[in-house]
């Protein structure tokens, strides 16, 4: 009996088999990541389609008034289950920002409204990055502007999208160097 024809093909077993778990976890693995995707991105919707809906212009809704509501806080109870942590800090601070605007007296209105608005774009920016854009090049305020906001490009400060545009990502590398 050949030891090296024997100790190859056990081998060969024993690493087929630890490669067939192995990829059965990965595969397993990735459904779970899919279907976390998938309840994450319903919950986002959720959750944040009342602000949408005041953002776009589509639909006068009192906004404080739908985030006071038991089917609303639900909904937040269920993103704080699925959502990742820098979505829901993003989250948390804009929630202070938005009660800061309401708070807000009538000269200070304007100014609390702008920093609680682009605070829900670095919200939508922070889903963005949860489903998986991590290297996303846009800022809050292209965010805004995406979904029809229609003073987002007055959120930005002087000179704060000529900074911006030219970031290290926009020069392209020529000649042999």
């Amino acid at each position: 009996m050949d030891w090296n024809a024997l100790a190859l093909a056990l081998f060969t077993a024993v690493g087929g088999a630890i490669a067939w778990v192995i990829r059965g976890r990965v595969d397993e693995w990735r459904a779970i990541r899919e279907q976390l995707r998938s309840e994450r991105r319903e919950r986002y919707r959720q959750v944040l389609n009342p602000y949408v809906l005041v953002v776009s212009g589509t639909e006068a809704i009192d906004a404080a008034k739908v985030a006071r509501s038991a089917e609303y806080r639900t909904e937040v109870f269920d993103l704080v289950m699925v959502a990742e942590d820098d979505v829901i800090r993003a989250y948390n601070e804009m929630m202070d920002k938005f009660v800061v605007m309401e708070a807000a007296d009538p000269e200070k209105k304007d100014t609390a409204t702008r920093t609680a608005f682009r605070q829900f774009g670095t919200v939508l920016l922070e889903i963005r990055r949860s489903l998986g854009n991590r290297k996303t090049d846009l800022s809050e305020v292209d965010i805004l502007r995406a979904i029809g906001f229609k003073d987002a490009k007055s959120f930005l400060a002087p000179g704060e999208l000529k900074k911006r545009r030219l970031g290290p990502r926009h020069f392209v590398r020529r000649g042999g160097d």
